[in-house]
């Protein structure tokens, strides 16, 4: 009886192997051909010829910036094309410019810290969504007491607001029916105001002794304020 080859698991793998590698060497046994532009279809000729030097300069700036700005193009040949881009990449090596500074000098948030900037300018969301149960209180102590301080105001206007709108109710009372639906939708945040009048928490005489008085007197009525009315001192002297 003749008898049939039934090749095991590693017999079968190694003639695998052995079939396979004649043809893997045949087809990537050598290096690609580079492709002549002539070879190429007539619409994609363009991509196989070569870039000018003030091309390719003009073509990194197009790809690795919002567009050149007037001198970038000339400021980018004296640099060296491959000097720039290494520069691109590490921003940090890069001088800051003189003129933008000057321009971002007024915004003080640029220089914060995240707690320095959560403190003088917490987001309304966050506010809306503590004061609504939806929100968790920050960790840190300081911030926690202005987030309850600042909820705790929108819930008490919103609550004098709901109290306007039942108050008026007679016919024609547009200020009332739109009060009562602001107050309804629990998404409206139009009254959440997060500025805080100094004239709000102190009389006239308090402000011009804070301005002008000496300094025993500015102490004493620091010292006199209720501490519920601390955080909103403190964030009234917060530039708007």
């Amino acid at each position: 009886m003749r008898r049939i080859f039934r090749p095991n698991g590693v017999q079968a793998a190694a003639l695998g192997l052995a079939l396979l590698v004649p043809v893997l060497v045949a087809a990537g046994g050598g290096k690609p051909k580079r492709i002549k532009p002539s070879a190429n279809p007539p619409q994609y000729a363009s991509f196989s010829r070569p870039l000018s030097d003030d091309a390719c300069l003009q073509h990194a700036a197009d790809r690795l910036t919002f567009g050149p700005r007037p001198g970038d193009i000339e400021e980018i040949g004296r640099t060296g094309l491959n000097k720039w881009l290494d520069l691109e990449l590490r921003p940090e090596k890069v001088a800051e410019n003189p003129v933008l500074d000057q321009r971002l000098a007024p915004l003080q948030s640029l220089r914060m810290s995240i707690h320095d900037t959560y403190a003088h300018y917490p987001p309304p969301q966050a506010i809306i969504a503590f004061a609504r149960g939806r929100g968790q209180l920050p960790e840190d102590p300081e911030l926690r007491a202005i987030v309850v301080r600042l909820a705790d105001r929108y819930l008490r206007k919103r609550e004098a607001a709901e109290q306007a709108a039942q108050n008026n109710t007679a016919p024609g009372s547009t200020p009332g029916v739109q009060a009562g639906a602001a107050a309804a939708n629990p998404n409206d945040d139009s009254d959440l105001d997060l500025k805080v009048k100094l004239s709000d928490i102190l009389t006239p005489d308090q402000i011009d002794t804070l301005k002008n008085g000496k300094p025993e007197e500015k102490r004493a009525i620091l010292e006199s304020l209720a501490p519920e009315k601390r955080v909103d001192f403190a964030w009234a002297l917060r530039p708007q």
